[in-house]
């Protein structure tokens, strides 16, 4: 007999997994939210790698959401979806040629007066490829703009 399918919210057992001869490890028990937390999964990630999951769970171990379609094509439509967005903000990024948080960075004024953070501006200047000639920076430019 499968298990009987969990409606959604709160802890439900379509989210966990028993690993029972892992390769390294002793046997333990996988927790989908766990795995997304300590990989550090974007929101998009996360959907995708939930919707993959629950997928998976259903087919292979037959627990499954409440009202989860048979053919997964709900899940592989989420994972296409998010999937689209990873793509479209990695694109993003590579355009820019920086980082999400580096576009967020603007500093302004002299890099000697920033006391026990210069030496972090400093740093943070030339991973964005910048290397101002004297210490002092009046600006630097973010997102394509001067600021």
């Amino acid at each position: 007999m499968s298990p009987k399918a969990e409606f959604t919210g709160k802890d439900v057992n379509y989210y966990i997994v028993e690993i029972p001869d892992p390769k390294r490890l002793d046997p333990y028990t996988a927790e989908c939210e766990d795995i997304i937390e300590a990989l550090g999964m974007t929101f998009a990630e996360g959907c995708a790698f939930k919707a993959l999951w629950r997928s998976c769970a259903a087919r292979t171990l037959g627990k499954q959401k409440k009202g989860q379609d048979e053919a997964g094509i709900y899940d592989a439509e989420k994972v296409e979806y998010y999937g689209a967005r990873m793509v479209a903000s990695r694109k993003r990024i590579a355009l820019h040629k920086t980082s999400e948080l580096d576009r967020e960075v603007c500093i302004v004024g002299d890099i000697s007066k920033q006391g026990k953070f210069a030496p972090f501006f400093k740093k943070l200047f030339e991973e964005m490829g910048l290397t101002p000639n004297t210490d002092t920076a009046t600006s630097i430019k973010c997102d394509g703009r001067t600021k």
